[in-house]
């Protein structure tokens, strides 16, 4: 009786995780396929919103990934990504922009220009940047026009 007992608990426990098992692949399966959709090759221009003229350099970015595309000298990118993904679009003086992807195989973007202006900056003898008022050691500051109206001399003949 114990033996027969012992058999059809085995029996059991068998059919459980032969089910378990065939759930778990039929649901991976299925995300995998919801997911796996083809590459597709994504080329455009990015442009100054204003001037709309081509930007040289721009980062382009597959947000949450270490993947991305340069634009050339006339503005162009090319970057193969699946559909459902973010693209971010970010240049120094620029707003970011992002945009999501779905089945879309041109996509032109115009940037704006940030408003915002960069504040004084203290270069310190490390090679160490920090605001002036934060530091706590001797402080001489060069006034720009002195080297504005010299620019065309080296640096070596300027000081």
């Amino acid at each position: 009786m114990q033996r027969n007992l012992y058999s059809r608990f085995l029996t059991v426990l068998f059919r459980c995780v032969l089910f378990t098992t065939s759930l778990v692949f039929a649901l991976t399966s299925t995300a995998n396929a919801q997911n796996s959709l083809p590459p597709q090759i994504i080329k455009g221009t990015v442009t100054d919103a204003v001037t709309k003229e081509p930007l040289i350099g721009v980062s382009v970015g597959i947000k949450g990934t270490g993947r991305g595309a340069v634009t050339d000298t006339k503005g162009n990118y090319t970057i193969t990504v699946s559909p459902g993904v973010t693209l971010t679009f970010s240049y120094i003086g620029y707003k970011t922009a992002s945009v999501l992807i779905s089945n879309q195989t041109a996509l032109n973007i115009t940037l704006q220009q940030s408003a915002g202006m960069l504040q004084d900056v203290v270069v310190t003898a490390l090679g160490q940047t920090k605001e002036e008022r934060s530091i706590g050691y001797s402080l001489s500051t060069v006034p720009l026009p002195r080297y504005a109206k010299t620019a065309w001399l080296t640096n070596w003949r300027a000081v």
